[in-house]
């Protein structure tokens, strides 16, 4: 593998370890995001920062993390290379941007999806022992289908005790104990997390100051503005429960996803996803991959970088669009909390007009999909996944491609027409 095999577009970002582009993998002609780190000139500390990067992303698949695809180093530029999930909308820090310029808020509806996906990521880091430790609006990301992704995993950490010491983090969003130099575990995330859901109610961090100085004094104060009224109370008091500056007293991801606040914001799609993980305990078990060495020929790295994880991609949109496709469905039709996958054909049946699937029908056909032509009253199932809605925004096409992942489901009504070839592989 090396860069020849990618057709290179625009620059996504530029940081002190390298440059993010948009490329395009000539074998399968889909568009990734790349980050390119000039390896060859950073300190053996950045090096093993990097490789960690990519032994972290290796190791996860989430709905709510970037996706890995595959890692080489390019003997000709000397870069090493981290080829990802591409999310269309860009980071969250670009759309505080466009409200500021356009004196604009967030609406409330959109950061309650926001926060509980960002919680769910969040959880599933967590229950792998994994510590973000530089959670930041730059550092979540937004697909065109209204997925939330962290990303940016460089300095995160795998802790066997739950502690970490080293200092890092962007001081905007660096909790008092990290400020003051002192262990923290994942609470130190959650305050982050506070951070974050306070600059999209009022579009800046919640702690500023002229100098570091004064920021960190404001940060171990843990004073700040109220939000404004624009906004709920419940939201005001979720974000209470994250900025508290003993770490003891802040709320975890599970304790805040249980909440009565978050559980009646949550679509019952997500609330059977994320109670199921709860009484579980803990979300999927991550298989951890070995720490990467750093070779003393840098030719010698590409023998030791994790495989190409290219096919995995369809599994992860699958249960993409099943989730979005669901919840759109009770934007069109109401919340109804007995959908599941056992009785979705009565869901279906009784909210669904011939008309409506017509219309659906004929946009998602637009988007180049294609679909089996036999229509009984316009009811048409994928196994698990229904298909209503093409599109979550007006203003949005949605590409959406399905797997011929059929026959799990024997309960499906068989006035449902099956989709096939689903995705190429």
């Amino acid at each position: 593998m090396s860069l020849n095999d990618f057709i290179f577009g625009k620059v996504l970002g530029k940081g002190s370890f390298g440059t993010v582009n948009i490329v395009t993998r000539k074998e399968d002609n889909k568009i990734y995001a790349m980050k390119r780190v000039n390896i060859v000139g950073l300190s053996d500390k950045d090096k093993r920062s990097s490789l960690n990067e990519i032994r972290i992303l290796a190791s996860l698949s989430h709905r709510n993390i970037i996706d890995y695809k595959e890692a080489f180093f390019d003997e000709r530029s000397k870069t090493l290379n981290i080829v990802m999930e591409y999310a269309e909308e860009g980071d969250i820090a670009k759309k505080v941007k466009e409200n500021i310029k356009n004196r604009m808020r967030f609406k409330e509806n959109n950061i309650w999806e926001w926060l509980i996906q960002i919680l769910e990521g969040l959880k599933y880091l967590h229950d792998n022992k994994i510590m973000h430790r530089d959670l930041k609006c730059a550092n979540i990301f937004l697909t065109k289908n209204g997925i939330l992704k962290l990303g940016d995993l460089n300095v995160s950490c795998i802790t066997k005790m739950g502690m970490a010491k080293t200092q890092t983090g962007t001081p905007y969003y660096c909790s008092p104990e990290i400020w003051n130099d002192r262990q923290y575990d994942y609470k130190s995330d959650i305050w982050s997390v506070g951070c974050i859901l306070y600059e999209l109610c009022q579009l800046h961090p919640p702690f500023r100051g002229t100098s570091l100085r004064e920021l960190g004094r404001n940060v171990n104060k843990g004073h700040y503005l109220p939000i404004s009224n624009y906004y709920s109370n419940d939201l005001r008091q979720m974000i209470s429960f994250m900025l508290i500056v003993d770490p003891n007293k802040r709320k975890s991801t599970d304790e805040l996803l249980m909440h009565p606040i978050l559980q009646k914001r949550i679509t019952s799609v997500n609330k059977n996803i994320i109670t199921r993980e709860l009484k579980k305990g803990k979300s999927k078990k991550a298989i951890l991959m070995e720490t990467i060495k750093l070779p003393r020929n840098l030719k010698d790295i590409n023998s030791k970088l994790p495989k190409k994880r290219y096919r995995a991609e369809n599994e992860m949109m699958q249960n993409d669009e099943y989730e979005t496709m669901k919840s759109t469905f009770f934007k069109q039709f109401g919340n109804n909390n007995n959908f599941n996958d056992n009785n979705v054909n009565n869901n279906i049946n009784n909210n669904m007009n011939n008309n409506m699937n017509n219309n659906i029908y004929n946009n998602v056909n637009n988007n180049g999909i294609n679909y089996n032509n036999n229509m009984n009253n316009g009811n048409y199932l994928n196994n698990r996944q229904l298909v209503v809605n093409n599109y979550i925004r007006k203003s949005e096409q949605q590409n959406m491609n399905y797997n011929n992942n059929i026959n799990k489901n024997n309960n499906m009504n068989n006035n449902f027409n099956i989709i096939n070839n689903k995705y190429s592989p």
